[in-house]
């Protein structure tokens, strides 16, 4: 899971640089993000989507409840059916919550 943990971050990093923040700020904020179960993430959530377009924005919140599953150990399981999602659609696009079959 750590090597999913580290996808989603980098998923994370790569929506911040795309809404103009630097490469500083995008990984202070980032690391913020990542750590949920502080209170400051909640607040560099908030502050990241409110330098991002609409579609960055949905994926911003895609990739943070991502996160929120793989800490709840939901990661990885399609949220229709509760099959397994196949692992070479998670390297894909690690926030998905569908398997390939309920995505169709």
């Amino acid at each position: 899971m750590d090597q999913r943990r580290e996808a989603l971050e980098n998923a994370l990093l790569r929506a911040a640089r795309s809404g103009g923040l630097t490469r500083d700020a995008a990984r202070s904020v980032a690391a913020d993000v990542c750590r949920l179960d502080s209170g400051g993430g909640e607040m560099a959530v908030k502050e990241m989507l409110g330098r991002l377009g609409a579609r960055d924005q949905e994926r911003v919140r895609r990739i943070v409840a991502a996160l929120r599953r793989l800490d709840g150990g939901q990661y990885g399981t399609c949220e229709r059916c509760g099959a397994a999602i196949d692992a070479a659609r998670l390297d894909l696009m690690p926030e998905t919550t569908t398997c390939r079959s309920c995505a169709d």
